[in-house]
């Protein structure tokens, strides 16, 4: 399956640029560039492969630990951190391989909107704790959906019109849907569930635009912990324009989740953190 997302996307690119420079006298006039840019409309493909560790209760069941992490029975993780996200590139056998992702976005000289959704699985290697520490496998299946309205603040001119920079500030919401299930069948039907809510985000981004690159510093925080509720998010990317229709990205996303709730008469918590390394291909219209 990634090998073949990864032929797909190199496919494309490599069909995109051979046509570039196939009629590169028609557009050696045509400058190629994010401050050059006319077209308004873009769809992201990107592969997020982050890192998770985290904690879930509900009732008097819970969960607690990372991926990529042994567990053991009887030594809960304290303090767990993050797996080695880097090897899932490389593994035939884990839950969690990557996040996939799809963005759409709109940008306009002082208006911009994005929507982008990521779903995966988390790690395979989770301790489900009971009173006595009995250990279990369990799933956890996650959704994340944002929808952004951003506008432009301030923005200056770089190295005499080589540059620009630009701050927006940020408004939108953020859908989150969990599906967590236990594998032992004397409590599965009990730790079967599916949370989903969603919460008001605000935040700010920051953007460089340099000839052929982009670079954005992005974050948002939701729900303001109002009623035991509290998320962010926080965004380092840095794109390059190969071509007109072609931009190529690399980054870093990091999300946290505090959320607290009564689910089915029973105490619900989800407090989980997910980090890494991103990648995508961009199409321009």
């Amino acid at each position: 399956m990634k090998i073949a997302i990864f032929i797909i996307i190199l496919t494309l690119l490599n069909g995109q640029l051979y046509a570039q420079g196939s009629n590169e006298t028609e557009k050696s006039k045509t400058k190629v560039g994010f401050l050059e840019e006319e077209r308004k409309w873009s769809v992201e493909l990107p592969i997020w492969i982050p890192g998770f560790r985290g904690e879930f209760a509900y009732g008097e069941a819970g969960i607690e630990g990372e991926d990529g992490t042994t567990p053991i029975p009887d030594h809960p993780i304290d303090n767990p951190g993050f797996g080695d996200v880097f090897k899932r590139l490389f593994r035939t056998r884990f839950d969690l391989n990557y996040f996939l992702v799809l963005g759409v976005s709109y940008d306009d000289e002082r208006l911009y909107g994005e929507m982008d959704a990521f779903t995966g699985t988390l790690g395979s290697s989770i301790i489900f704790r009971t009173i006595n520490y009995k250990l279990v496998r369990a799933s956890v299946h996650a959704d994340l959906v944002h929808i952004r309205l951003g506008y432009n603040l301030y923005e200056r001119t770089i190295q005499s019109n080589k540059g620009k920079y630009q701050l927006y500030g940020i408004a939108g919401t953020r859908l989150h849907n969990f599906y967590i299930k236990a594998g032992n069948s004397d409590i599965q039907e009990y730790l079967a569930i599916s949370p989903l809510w969603i919460e008001p985000i605000l935040g700010g981004r920051n953007e460089i635009l340099y000839k052929n690159w982009k670079f954005i510093l992005q974050g948002d925080i939701g729900s303001f912990w109002i009623n035991d509720k509290f998320s962010y998010q926080f965004n380092l990317h840095a794109y390059y324009r190969a071509s007109n229709l072609v931009s190529l990205k690399i980054g870093w996303n990091s999300w946290y989740i505090n959320y607290r709730d009564i689910f089915r008469k029973e105490d619900l918590l989800i407090k989980t953190h997910l980090a890494g390394p991103i990648a995508s291909v961009s199409f321009h219209f």
